[in-house]
């Protein structure tokens, strides 16, 4: 465990402390918040590199700087709180809220020490179905005319947001036929890397094999590559092609843009706002079908920029959540993103049965409606498609 000594006995002070003020100021019970102590203090007029800004501190000595995440199962962005306490007596000196956490909590997680976590992911307890009874998805390409191509992004990326991918990706080649030269996946610094642990990357925690999407990841999770691979498939893609395109990781609310947005690395940095994602999407050209899947916290925020600039014959829109919400994440995969994933493969990720049956190779209605139905408390999942109703007949292939 990290040092904390340097908190000496005001630990438990200060600990109570910030607790009493969340709980004033935001109305956020002690058991519904994780607090974290940097592992050396703060200098005087010290500065708190965040997401979308550097902060001066109004701090006229050394303080003990506690961070509070005030939704620790969600993904960013999300409540937070960054609190200072006198060195000398442990007393409240500033306390300010974001959307993000600070810059080294996600790139040097040992610099942060747990003081009070009520809040922990609860990790699978059952053994993956994959690695005792060694069953593969069945292949089944698609017998449809048209190409299939599919845009994969997540941008400062979790483990779990990784395997989300990870798991899009086999189903699309296994299940649907899909080309890997037609996939294109963007990822964190252009690799298979996130923030967290495990690291080093190890196998994937569907079946215990390696990533197969590694060769295919053609850029970093940020603005460029995004346009670069808008670009290239703009190009590509033809009248009868279907486009999938499924944005995973973390967002940010209305609050600094005026409009939600996806993060991308590094640091939460802007890649789109919602605006700007559907003006992208109004430069593609006329295709067969549009599939838009979003994961990030206040994806639905993407739905109507992405419905009325899409010139598909059909389009489809799902998230987990509308504007105003963030989404919840999980230990191995985030909880929406792998539903609906699971929905078009007919089981879960470790090859155990669906909640409850879905057709086999389901419309992206019948994908959504599934997701909607099992999801976990905290998540709302959404969806519209064009023409109304035209998502029942609308399918990945």
């Amino acid at each position: 465990m990290a040092d904390i000594s340097h908190l000496g006995g005001m630990e438990q002070d200060i600990v109570a402390t910030a607790l009493h003020a969340i709980y004033r100021d935001a109305g956020v019970k002690s058991q519904d918040v994780n607090l974290y102590a940097v592992t050396q203090p703060m200098p005087a007029k010290g500065r708190l590199t965040l997401a979308t800004a550097v902060r001066d501190l109004p701090t006229e000595q050394e303080s003990l700087y506690v961070f509070a995440d005030l939704d620790p199962l969600s993904n960013w962005g999300h409540p937070a709180r960054h609190l200072f306490f006198s060195s000398n007596n442990g007393s409240l000196m500033h306390s300010e809220s974001s959307q993000f956490p600070p810059q080294d909590f996600v790139s040097k997680p040992q610099t942060f020490a747990p003081l009070h976590i009520p809040k922990v992911y609860l990790a699978p307890v059952t053994q993956p179905f994959f690695l005792t009874k060694n069953v593969a998805p069945e292949d089944k390409p698609s017998k449809k005319s048209g190409g299939r191509l599919a845009i994969l992004f997540s941008g400062n990326s979790n483990n779990r947001h990784v395997n989300d991918l990870e798991f899009l990706y086999r189903v699309l080649c296994n299940m649907y036929g899909y080309k890997e030269e037609n996939i294109y996946v963007l990822n964190f610094d252009g690799s298979l890397n996130y923030d967290g642990s495990p690291q080093p990357v190890g196998n994937w925690p569907g079946d215990n094999t390696p990533y197969r999407m590694k060769a295919r990841i053609v850029g970093a999770g940020n603005q460029t590559q995004f346009d670069k691979v808008f670009t290239t498939v703009a190009k590509r893609l033809k009248p009868t092609d279907t486009l999938l395109i499924h944005t995973n990781n973390h967002g940010g609310d209305a609050s600094i843009y005026g409009e939600p947005w996806l993060c991308g690395y590094p640091n939460f940095g802007l890649v789109y706002k919602a605006s700007d994602f559907g003006k992208r999407v109004n430069d593609l050209p006329k295709c067969r079908s549009l599939i838009v899947a979003m994961e990030q916290c206040f994806s639905g925020g993407f739905m109507n920029p992405t419905l009325t600039q899409s010139k598909a014959g059909v389009t489809s829109f799902a998230a987990a959540v509308p504007a105003d919400k963030s989404s919840m994440g999980g230990p191995l995969f985030d909880p929406w993103a792998l539903d609906w994933i699971a929905a078009f493969h007919g089981s879960n990720a470790d090859g155990s049965p669906l909640k409850h049956p879905v057709a086999a190779k389901p419309s992206t209605r019948q994908a959504f409606d599934y997701s909607s139905t099992v999801h976990v408390p905290g998540d709302d999942p959404v969806f519209q498609d064009q023409p109304n109703g035209s998502g029942a007949t609308q399918h990945l292939d």
